[in-house]
């Protein structure tokens, strides 16, 4: 994935944060992580180390009186994910070949993947039954 998709990303999910918190929007909010992306697109090295730093940081420090279950279904809907992380693809590629989910980021990635059923028709019923099973099992352990 692209950096210009990364902050397409960023600038989405700032906007719907900020817009689905249950007491009203906030502005304030939005224009302090907006500021975060412009100066990721201007300083120069590891700018998608720095996207996804941020990204974390808006899911720690936004407000919890957010509707997280809209934006996500909103970042899901059009970007197919609602975490800046690993490319899906290649995670569930690694995933179905290894038989099993090594870390919490891939966790969550296949997770994003299996919740979204419209990749059973993508992936194949065959192997997506086998990753929400992998996902089941991994969770179980957890």
């Amino acid at each position: 994935m692209s950096i210009e998709r990364d902050i397409e990303f960023l600038k989405t999910k700032i906007r719907l944060v900020g817009e689905n918190r249950k007491d009203g929007p906030s502005p304030q909010f939005v224009t302090v992580f907006m500021t975060g992306v412009e100066n990721l697109e201007t300083i120069p090295g590891r700018k998608k180390a720095r996207a996804r730093m941020l990204d974390s940081t808006i899911n720690e420090i936004a407000p919890h009186n957010c509707d997280w279950n809209s934006v996500n279904a909103e970042l899901m809907a059009k970007f197919g994910f609602c975490r800046l992380g690993a490319d899906p693809v290649t995670v569930v590629a690694r995933v179905l070949k290894r038989g099993k989910i090594r870390s919490e980021t891939e966790g969550r990635v296949i997770k994003d993947f299996v919740s979204n059923v419209e990749n059973e028709t993508t992936l194949g019923t065959a192997d997506y039954d086998k990753l929400a099973f992998i996902l089941d099992k991994w969770e179980c352990t957890e």
